[in-house]
């Protein structure tokens, strides 16, 4: 393997890396202001800039007909002016006769405000042009329905669609149904838009290309795979020609669905429809084999790209690296980082955060952390909270808990603040490798640095404390957690009993198993044997017979380590026929005596 930026597995060497950590408002325009009566007016990008007020406070009529001049050939304004801070609402009056005598400046304002997704601006501004007595139209309408597409709101388009544009007695066309679909996508209303798709023909309304992408995008939004391909089925039929727009929406359907080999089977069919696959077809059949953890298709389709000049992009790179990464393909996914460079695609932090997790799944700390502090830098990016966090699970992963403190120590001074699931990384891993001081010591931390611990914080420190046998220290921290906010749960209490045991403190231990069941958790089997063991302290023989008895009549599931702790407990107290009679009954239950 050629080495290419030190990135290469071969080229790794320990050493190395150790070093490398060391390491407003809307201002008038000309001739603008209070003077001589005459306002600034904005133009129709500045007015989906203002909010609902103040655009109404502008008034329609104040615009320019031209909507860049003519300001002071425009008629009065639609809108009594008020000063700013009156606490008034502008009185809506008619407009004036520019918008009446060309009702296009309007389409070209709804335009900007679909542009800006100001929809109750657009939706209102309709109500005034008809107050106005401002021809409204059907194109007035679809843009309308625009705005509500680009802002989520499908109820309002559905109800200009069926309701005010019904009472205007203005019939709705392909244009006008389309933009509905869109927002209904847009909501994940995809009923709703197959409804809209079907409707259209009952009005004499064809379809288009454009219709059915509206719909497949619906399907897709909505996990109805079966229905995004089955409406694609249906195109010509309908005598409307496939697009590579609707393969496109198609096959990201069937990527969201995990349903690669549907995903790559419409890709090879797309020359049969006379259709080039471009790269967004491409991305779309890499994210489908991404999420099925299908790296040498991906691999594969990469490659195919280029035969097919389609060049790949950051986004093919990414889903390609992601998809190394799932199945742990760490060679892989550092041999695509070093490949963008060489076609001069720009690695974005999206491919390098995707190739530090591939190292974790590989349990290889050195070239994470050769990504995270070397060739970041080198390509000018940023590592952020979930970089570095990769960083700290590959560390986790190997084990290397000093390399984790360093890596969280580096944090704060990148402007990165370590969240609690970076310290949570590096406590377990500390509590772990049996380095409770360390453990404990990040948990100080945590308020410092503006982390709230969480469960998983406090668990792992409990551990911590259970492994140095400092069992006080251990319910001090399970007895803080309510004071945080926090509700300890099974792997807490389970992390203290068994502190308690190694303390040999049976009667806390004991004491915690029931404490358990007063907060509504059910104790497990690491719940009882840690119990169990608990009793061997103080030879306390009966109890650890009678807590393995109440497993089997809670139809748990006693293992080795049940039966191990209680025939010891037993041997301890002088039991020894309790003793054999716990070693008879191991075989048959397929339980091997240690």
């Amino acid at each position: 393997m050629v080495q290419r930026h030190g990135l290469c597995a071969e080229q790794c060497q320990p050493q190395l890396c150790r070093a490398h950590i060391s390491a407003g408002p809307v201002r008038p325009g000309k001739g603008g202001g209070r003077g001589k009566g005459v306002h600034s007016q904005p133009g129709p990008r500045q007015i989906a800039a203002l909010g609902v007020q103040q655009a109404l406070d502008w008034g329609c009529a104040s615009l320019p007909p031209g909507l860049s001049a003519g300001v002071e050939e425009s008629a009065p304004p639609c809108a009594e002016r008020t000063e700013p801070g009156s606490g008034k609402s502008p009185k809506l009056a008619a407009p004036g006769s520019d918008w009446r005598k060309s009702p296009k400046l309007a389409t070209q304002v709804f335009s900007s405000l679909a542009r800006e997704r100001k929809t109750e601006l657009a939706g209102q501004l309709l109500s005034f042009m008809q107050e106005g007595q401002v021809e409204v139209n059907a194109f007035h309408y679809t843009s309308a329905i625009s705005a509500c597409a680009k802002g989520s709101q499908w109820q309002l388009a559905l109800d200009l669609l069926k309701d005010k544009m019904a009472g205007r007695s203005i019939a709705p066309d392909e244009f006008s149904y389309t933009a509905a679909m869109k927002a209904c996508a847009a909501g994940r209303q995809w009923q709703l838009a197959l409804g809209l798709l079907r409707e259209m023909p009952q009005l004499l309304l064809a379809p288009d290309e454009i219709s059915y992408t509206a719909a497949i995008g619906a399907c897709e939004k909505g996990s109805q795979w079966q229905l995004a391909l089955g409406l694609l089925r249906e195109m010509p039929e309908m005598r409307v020609p496939r697009t590579e727009t609707n393969c496109n929406a198609a096959m990201s359907a069937c990527a969201k669905a995990g349903e690669w080999e549907l995903a790559l089977d419409l890709l090879a069919k797309m020359p049969e429809y006379r259709l080039d696959p471009s790269e967004v077809s491409f991305n779309s059949a890499i994210s489908a084999c991404k999420s099925a953890g299908r790296w040498h298709w991906a691999l594969h389709l990469l490659d195919d790209m280029l035969a097919k000049k389609a060049a790949p992009d950051e986004i093919s790179y990414s889903a390609t690296i992601s998809a190394c990464q799932q199945s742990g393909r760490w060679q892989q996914a550092l041999e695509l980082v070093c490949r963008m460079s060489e076609r001069r695609v720009a690695a974005d932090e999206i491919s390098c955060n995707a190739a530090i997790r591939a190292c974790e799944a590989g349990s290889q700390w050195l070239p994470a952390l050769r990504l995270l502090f070397s060739e970041m830098p080198r390509l000018r990016l940023t590592p952020s909270e979930v970089t570095y966090n990769a960083a700290l699970a590959a560390c986790k992963k190997s084990g290397e808990w000093q390399l984790s403190l360093e890596v969280l120590g580096v944090m704060p001074g990148t402007r990165v603040r370590p969240s609690k699931l970076s310290f949570s990384a590096a406590i377990s891993l500390c509590a772990r490798c049996g380095q409770w001081a360390a453990a404990l010591a990040l948990l100080g931390r945590m308020p410092e640095l503006g982390a709230v611990p969480d469960e998983f914080c406090c668990s792992a420190a409990i551990s911590a404390r259970e492994k140095s046998g400092q069992w006080q220290l251990a319910l001090q921290v399970l007895g803080t957690m309510p004071g945080l906010q926090l509700r300890p749960d099974g792997i807490s209490f389970n992390a203290a009993i068994s502190a308690c045991s190694t303390g040999g403190q049976w009667q806390l231990a004991l004491g915690l198993l029931g404490k358990m069941s007063d907060m509504t958790l059910t104790p497990n089997v690491i719940s009882y044997n840690a119990a169990i063991t608990a009793c061997k302290a103080g030879g306390r023989w009966q109890l650890a017979t009678g807590l393995l008895g109440v497993m089997l009549s809670l139809e748990f599931r006693p293992d080795e380590i049940s039966y191990n702790a209680a025939i010891s407990v037993c041997e301890k107290g002088g039991q020894w026929q309790q003793a054999l009679a716990f070693l008879e009954m191991m075989p048959a239950r397929r339980l091997t005596p240690d």
